[in-house]
């Protein structure tokens, strides 16, 4: 019986002593985590203390204001009092900062608006000097020269600006007259769009044919029966004036094909009956207006086709001044040594035609002056003035 009342006796000491140890490490646990607290408490507030050792500018914590904004406590600030007092002081640089960013701003375009009203007569005075470099011709005073020199029953001029496309037309612009050898510019723009879409090449063989006297090799007779590539059937009748040329083209292209690729391009004046022949004995003739000979000129000078364009323009639109029976007349009157003049001139005894290309400076303009009458050789003294009276709105 003793025996259990000392085992009873043990357990129940071991069980005290048990929950003895268990209290002490509760307590000492606790003991812990409140020092741990106290440390990270003074650490904080030891770094805080440094961030607001600085100037008294230095941002140290936020605080609301009476109106619920979020406002900034600069060092120095221990209550919401001095925060409220500080935001005020903040308030009013602020206001004095935007005052300052208006007023600058205000001068600022106040500046540029007097830089504008400075700039503006520069600019106006610019405009009208570039006004000035490209004036108009005046459709009546062509008139006037044309009537005082001419004595033409039909005339025709026209200008296009190649910098602006602007179109000036005087007397029977837009009507179709005699070409003469002119014909030479819708045969060349027939080859342009024809050798673009690829019906035709350069390089295609066309027999020479002796057909006609007139303007071109004195004696061409020893080429009869020969074949030549395309490119020199086109550059022969542009650079001599070839009558052969024009005739061996037109054989090889067609009429038809010449006034319907024409046409279909816009030009509508224009309606080759014939090649170009001693005597016309059935009546037939060939016709296109001053508009559309320098709306062709224009087209081709301008690159608008790939085979024939600026460049061969450049080379090959232009009669050769060793030409017996010279064409450098009329419109290439008065030309500077850096002018550019490209030009095609046909005359007879009932007309005279001309489409040219003049280039002075950056500016460039298709020109056509087209007469027709009793006296065709008598009207290069129309045609000289009217060149000079545009030559001069080119200055």
């Amino acid at each position: 019986m003793r025996d259990d009342d000392d085992r009873i006796f043990r357990d129940t000491f071991l069980e005290e002593r048990s929950e003895e140890r268990a209290h002490a490490l509760l307590v000492t646990v606790t003991i812990l985590l409140i020092v741990a607290v106290i440390a990270i408490a003074i650490m904080f507030s030891f770094f805080f203390m440094r961030q607001s050792a600085g100037s008294s500018g230095t941002v140290v914590g936020t605080i609301a204001d009476k109106n619920g904004e979020i406002v900034i406590i600069q060092s120095g600030q221990d209550d919401p009092g001095e925060a409220a007092a500080q935001t005020e002081v903040s308030e009013t640089e602020k206001a004095e900062s935007e005052s300052r960013s208006e007023s600058e701003t205000a001068g600022a375009e106040e500046a540029q608006s007097e830089a504008k009203q400075t700039e503006a007569p520069q600019t106006e005075t610019e405009k009208q000097a570039g006004e000035a470099a490209f004036k108009e011709p005046d459709p009546a005073m062509i008139e006037q020269i044309m009537q005082q020199y001419g004595q033409a029953q039909d005339w025709a001029v026209c200008v296009i600006d190649l910098n602006t496309d602007k179109h000036i037309y005087a007397g029977n612009a837009e009507e179709k007259m005699y070409t003469s050898a002119t014909i030479s510019v819708p045969i060349l723009y027939t080859a342009a769009v024809l050798l673009d879409q690829g019906q035709i090449t350069l390089e295609d063989q066309i027999t020479y044919t002796n057909s006609i006297g007139g303007r071109g090799e004195f004696d061409p007779s020893w080429r009869e029966g020969q074949d030549f590539p395309l490119s020199f059937y086109l550059e022969t009748m542009l650079t001599l004036s070839d009558n052969n040329c024009m005739n061996c083209l037109i054989d090889y292209l067609t009429l038809d094909r010449i006034n319907s690729v024409c046409r279909e391009a816009g030009f509508a004046s224009v309606d080759l009956q014939r090649k170009i022949v001693a005597e016309v004995t059935d009546g037939s003739e060939n016709y296109v207006s001053a508009a559309d000979l320098a709306g062709m000129a224009a087209d081709l000078y301008s690159g608008r086709y790939k085979v024939i364009n600026t460049d061969f323009m450049t080379r090959n639109f232009h009669v050769d001044e060793s030409d017996e029976n010279r064409t450098l007349i009329g419109l290439s009157a008065n030309l500077k040594a850096d002018d550019l003049f490209l030009n095609q001139n046909g005359r007879g005894d009932t007309r005279y035609s001309e489409a040219a290309v003049i280039g002075r400076g950056e500016r460039h303009l298709a020109v056509s002056v087209m007469l027709r009458g009793d006296y065709g050789f008598t009207y290069d003294e129309a045609v000289i003035k009217t060149a000079d009276y545009i030559l001069d709105q080119m200055e």
